[in-house]
């Protein structure tokens, strides 16, 4: 993800910035919630 975000924050100010990450890090931060709760399902 930051190696991605990283050229993003550099080509555009910040509200064109956010506007383009936003999808992109929530994404990402569903998937990683995914995977904890999948975890925590199978360990029980």
């Amino acid at each position: 993800l930051l190696e991605y975000l990283g050229p993003v924050a550099q080509k555009n100010d910040y509200p064109q910035f956010e506007r383009q990450a936003r999808g992109d890090v929530e994404r990402f931060v569903v998937s990683k919630i995914a995977n904890i709760l999948l975890y925590q399902q199978a360990k029980k």
